[in-house]
C-alpha cells in the first residue's frame, strides 16, 4: 500500500521529504505523525537553515500532480481543503505551523491562493532532488506523537 494512495512518484517526495526534513531521523514511508488526533507528514525535528520551518512544526509533502489535482471540484473541496481546514484548526494556539512542502512550482502560487486564509498554514517550494535515489522501500502505516518515546 502507497502512502495516501499516492502513486510512484508521491511515495518517491515523501521519502525524499523525510530524509529532508529530518536527516539524522527520517520518518519511513507509510508512517505519519498523529497530533491532536489528526495525521500530518511528518514533525521537524529541528529548525530549517532557510527558516522555513522551526523544530516541532508539523510538515505536509505534496509530490506530484498537485497542479492539476486541485483544479478538480472534485478533490479540491473533499481532500485537499478539508484537510488543510482540519490541519490549521490542530495547530492554532499550539505555537506550531503547518507547513506545506509542494515538489512542483506550478501548484505552489496555486496552492498559496487556496490556502491564504489559514493563518497556520505555510507553503514553500521544495523539489525533489533529482538525483535521489528512493531505494524502493515498501511503505508501512504506523503513527507516532510527537514527545512519545519510540526506543
Amino acid at each position: 500500500m502507497k502512502p495516501h494512495g499516492s502513486n510512484d512518484s508521491g511515495t518517491a517526495y515523501e521519502i525524499f521529504g523525510h530524509a529532508y526534513v529530518n536527516a539524522n531521523n527520517p520518518l519511513q514511508p507509510g508512517q505519519a505523525i498523529l497530533y491532536h488526533g489528526l495525521h500530518y507528514d511528518d514533525c521537524a525535528q529541528q529548525d530549517d537553515p532557510q527558516g522555513r520551518w522551526k523544530a516541532g512544526d508539523m510538515i505536509e509533502f505534496k509530490g506530484g500532480s498537485y497542479s492539476w489535482l486541485i483544479t478538480q471540484p472534485w478533490w479540491k473541496e473533499d481532500g485537499f481543503l478539508s484537510q488543510a481546514r482540519r490541519q490549521n484548526a490542530g495547530v492554532e494556539g499550539t505555537g506550531r505551523r503547518d507547513v506545506y512542502l509542494v515538489n512542483e512550482l506550478a501548484a505552489v502560487e496555486l496552492i498559496k491562493g487556496l490556502l491564504n486564509k489559514y493563518k497556520n498554514i505555510d507553503v514553500f517550494h521544495l523539489p525533489i532532488d533529482p538525483t535521489f535515489d528512493a531505494g524502493g522501500s515498501k511503505p508501512r502505516k504506523f503513527s507516532f506523537v510527537p514527545g512519545g518515546n519510540y526506543a
